[in-house]
């Protein structure tokens, strides 16, 4: 198969109609609430047009995911299994004739335990690279788990007490970590009742409501208002449009369609959807929007703010795991979209060049003049690493040493 240099996009956005519904008139001649209409239902469109990009994302990185990500991932694996098998027998099991220094060993030694723990990445139950880690470490796999473990619950107990990791019972630090986080949870959500319960209890005494009982019923008149409003717009849309009440049956299938896009919207509370189909039918216009009432407008706005959160929660739950996946932490905007392309790209393009790499490992292990080259060039990469460790510890000690606050000399 022949793969073109030109890769397609992860996207291919479509030009959408989100038409618009705003209040006619320049921002100074319009009052606050309907100057955040504006606002908010030009969000509401922006968001919507974000969604439908992210949704044509999603579907497109997965295929491209299959087609190109996975055969990459596991040419790379077998590649790098067969270079692992290679190192064991060799270090086991030399050949006839080949004899390998001390050094060589530990270099071969550290470069297999490198490469068995990059494949245990993705998978922790293959038993076949278990036993070739455990034959050329002197730390089992199981071992290492457990001080893994040891090491994160003595970490956790002191940041955060001993009763975070109390009553834990498994074994490895993944675990460990859920169940502290599920301690924590719990804790902060005892921690928020009984400070509301104390402040009901402040304010029993005083006779008056806690400000959060108050937020709390501003809200709630906020959202049957809101819900009010809703159901009248429905109302006069379904008294206009219900297709019961049409003799031509032309006219009654384009209102039993528009009759379902009412439904729809009323049941995903869209007023900016039920508003446009005011519009489109010509229940309303600019006119109308620009003489309601403020109140009306202010339930309005309310309604459209659960809109936006609403969008913009779908949004990030499809963003979000894409994005992490390739480590980008950023909001989930066009450049996230050209950034997710090229990162997908990249390591695609890394996985191949990894394989090549290791390709040309296993090759020069059956040659003793490459091999020999090969293993002085891993013990160069090794001693560099070494150093990259080391300036690090220096760093981070001396660091502390400079933060320690100076004592004057006492006379």
């Amino acid at each position: 198969m022949t793969i073109s240099n030109r890769q397609p996009t992860l996207f291919a956005p479509e030009t959408l109609d989100t038409g618009m519904v705003a209040i006619a008139g320049s921002r100074p001649t319009l009052s606050k609430a309907q100057r955040e209409f504006n606002t908010l239902t030009g969000r509401i469109s922006k968001l919507r047009a974000d969604l439908a990009e992210w949704q044509a994302l999603q579907q497109g990185f997965a295929e491209r995911w299959i087609r190109e990500m996975e055969p990459a991932l596991t040419a790379m694996n077998r590649v790098q299994l067969d270079l692992v098998r290679r190192i064991d027998t060799l270090l086991c099991h030399p050949p006839s004739g080949v004899k390998l220094a001390r050094r060589q060993k530990q270099t071969l030694s550290r470069y297999l335990l490198s490469l068995v723990d990059q494949l245990l990445a993705a998978d922790e139950a293959d038993a076949e690279l278990e036993a070739v880690h455990d034959r050329h470490s002197d730390i089992s796999r199981a071992e290492r788990r457990e001080m893994e473990c040891e090491f994160t619950q003595a970490m956790l107990g002191d940041m955060f007490g001993e009763d975070v990791v109390a009553s834990f019972e498994g074994g490895d630090s993944e675990s460990l970590l859920r169940h502290a986080q599920a301690r924590l949870a719990d804790a902060a959500t005892a921690e928020e009742a009984q400070r509301q319960q104390r402040a009901a209890e402040r304010a029993a005494k005083r006779g008056k409501p806690t400000t959060a009982e108050l937020a709390a019923e501003r809200k709630a008149n906020a959202a049957q208002q809101a819900s009010l409003s809703l159901r009248e717009i429905f109302r006069k849309l379904a008294s206009t449009l219900h297709p019961d009440r049409e003799a031509d049956g032309a006219e009654r299938e384009r209102k039993t369609a528009l009759m379902k896009r009412v439904n729809q919207a009323y049941q995903n509370e869209d007023l900016l959807e039920l508003l446009s189909l005011q519009i489109e039918i010509e229940q309303i216009d600019s006119e109308h929007l620009s003489a309601l009432p403020e109140q009306r407008l202010r339930h309005y706005n309310h309604v459209l703010k659960e809109q936006v959160r609403t969008l913009e929660g779908e949004r990030d739950a499809l963003a979000s795991p894409l994005l992490q996946e390739f480590d980008l932490y950023m909001t989930p905007d066009a450049r996230a979209r050209v950034l997710l392309d090229r990162e997908f790209k990249h390591r695609v393009a890394a996985m191949r060049a990894l394989k090549n790499h290791h390709c040309a490992a296993l090759a020069a292990l059956g040659d003793p003049h490459r091999r020999r080259q090969l293993i002085d060039q891993l013990a160069a990469a090794q001693r560099d690493d070494d150093l990259d460790e080391a300036s690090a510890a220096i760093d981070m000690l001396f660091g502390e040493i400079d933060a320690t606050p100076s004592r004057k000399r006492r006379r």
